[in-house]
């Protein structure tokens, strides 16, 4: 035993004054502390619990100042290298003096009316000073900023086919209906400007065959690129928000992911457009002849249905679309599981290449966002991802998905026009997109932010980007309407009126409240919120 004793204090001695070598030695004898337990059970310590306190004691006044020093010294350094940070993360960016800049600001401060707290009235905070600009133009019941776009885009196919004959033509039957519907038009009489309603009518039923000259003046092919990243960050935000959804079950969430993935994508135009060849096959049973406006609608008519009665009994065919290039407008397909973005909207308001990211998806990406959640609304949550109409949810997810889309039904049913109550049950699909599709591109946005790092602000606004993205997201809804086309609008659109798709989805964003600093219990941050995606 004495032996044994003897070994051990020796052991000690020789722990207690090794110079150690190697990495791993090291990291074994520094992570034990005093009173720590070696692996053969035995106790070591390595130093008395006083010699520190002798330690200290034995030191000069000079070497005590000096450790003191030394200590305030590196507290300093550490908490300036803290505020450094916290200044660096919170700095303000830099303003954005480019044309393109002052140009998209000019535009937006004209929508604007600064005059009004946006906690209050966000929609004429956002729109006010458009809606002064803007009444409504003789001839029309509503004007908006997609009417304003479309106007821009007839103006544009009026372009082309004025200069048609020096341009590369139209062929075959293409050339024969085009020409010949845009010119045979009656005298009748119209507060419209005849080449209007001529363009429009040609673009209704032939706008596939106006589309190559469309997409060719006005489609920058990487547009298609650039659009299709977007959508890709919208998907990636909405699976995101999806996995943290507390009243799906997981078997549930796992095929809504599925069908999120599955998600087919088409921009711009349908490819078969632009090649002559298979264009011409396509209206080669439609023959126009000249000077015969009604017998011109007439053969229309007849082709169309003939072409929708000979797709009966046959798979979907992902392009044919519903859209034609020139239109300022979006939809999703459940029976296909598509979304389309045809070329006409992906101009600005909506997007440009030289607008802040803020702007782009609180334009295009909030209209991403709300196609993608039409896959998930009332009506196109029952079919599957390949399109098929079959009951895929578990019962408990059909029934909190009820409650939660409950709370939307009555907050939109609290809205009126002129006295007039929005219908919230005849509008809850389109309400599920528009707060869905907020929500989605503003986690977009942010994941974009955290990426690439923060962009550069617009001047003069006095905003901040997260701001910016809710402002950009209101003016793309600027509109006014009649009276009467309020009242129609009520009883037939499934959308809600401009003014609620804005204040309903802004009201249920925490971070909007967050970014303008809304009081609780403001109208635009009332205390209770709806949320279904």
């Amino acid at each position: 035993m004495e032996a044994l004793r003897e070994s051990v204090l020796h052991l000690a001695l020789q722990m207690s004054t090794y110079k150690r070598a190697t990495l791993d030695e090291e990291d074994l004898v520094d992570s034990l502390s005093e009173g720590e337990v070696y692996p053969n059970g035995l106790q070591v310590n390595f130093r008395s619990p006083r010699s520190g306190q002798r330690c200290w004691a034995a030191r000069t006044q000079v070497e005590k100042r000096l450790v003191v020093l030394v200590v305030l010294l590196a507290a300093g350094l550490v908490a300036c290298l803290a505020a450094l940070g916290i200044q660096y993360r919170t700095r303000t960016p830099a303003v954005c003096l480019s044309e393109a800049c002052v140009s998209v600001t000019s535009s937006i401060l004209s929508s604007m009316d600064p005059t009004v707290d946006p906690c209050q009235d966000f929609f004429t905070y956002a729109c006010g000073g458009w809606i002064k600009a803007n009444p409504v133009p003789d001839g029309h019941s509503r004007w908006g900023t997609f009417s304003n776009l479309w106007e821009h885009n007839q103006a544009i196919i009026k372009h082309l086919l004025g200069k048609q004959p020096a341009g590369r033509p139209l062929s075959g039957p293409r050339r024969r209906a085009a020409s010949r519907t845009h010119l045979a038009r009656p005298g009748k009489r119209t507060c419209l400007p005849r080449w209007k309603f001529c363009v429009s009518d040609t673009e209704n039923n032939l706008g596939f065959a106006l589309g190559p000259m469309f997409v060719k003046a006005t489609f920058a092919e990487d547009s298609k690129n650039i659009a299709s990243e977007i959508i890709l960050e919208i998907k990636k935000a909405f699976e995101e928000s999806l996995s943290t959804l507390k009243w799906m079950d997981e078997d549930t969430r796992r095929s809504a992911k599925e069908k999120a993935d599955a998600i087919y994508n088409m921009i711009g135009y349908p490819n078969f457009i632009m090649d002559p060849k298979e264009l011409d096959k396509v209206f080669n049973d439609y023959t126009a002849v000249p000077d015969l406006y009604f017998e011109n609608a007439m053969r229309f008519f007849n082709f169309s249905w003939r072409v929708t009665a000979d797709q009966l009994r046959k798979a979907p065919n992902r392009d044919q679309w519903s859209m034609t290039p020139p239109m300022v407008n979006a939809y999703y397909s459940p029976t296909k599981n598509e979304i389309v973005f045809p070329a006409g909207i992906l101009q600005a308001p909506f997007y440009t290449r030289s607008s802040p990211k803020a702007l782009n998806f609180g334009g295009i990406g909030v209209v991403v966002g709300h196609e993608l959640t039409h896959a998930f609304d009332d009506q196109g949550r029952e079919y599957d991802k390949d399109g098929n109409l079959r009951p895929w949810w578990k019962n408990s997810s059909v029934e909190a998905f009820k409650q939660q889309t409950e709370c939307m039904v009555e907050q939109y049913g609290n809205y009126s026009v002129n006295g007039e109550p929005v219908n919230g049950r005849h509008t809850l699909g389109e309400n599920i997109a528009d707060n869905g599709g907020l929500k989605a591109a503003y986690r977009a946005y942010q994941n974009w932010v955290k990426k690439n790092g923060a962009e550069q602000t617009l001047p003069t606004l006095g905003l901040t980007n997260n701001q910016l993205f809710f402002l950009g997201f209101a003016q793309v809804w600027c509109s006014v309407r009649t009276p009467e086309s309020s009242h129609e609008g009520l009883i037939t659109d499934p959308h809600s009126p401009s003014r609620f798709r804005v204040i309903g989805s802004v009201s249920n964003s925490r971070e909007f409240s967050e970014h303008f600093h809304c009081p609780p219990g403001s109208p635009m941050n009332p205390q209770h919120k709806c949320e279904v995606w």
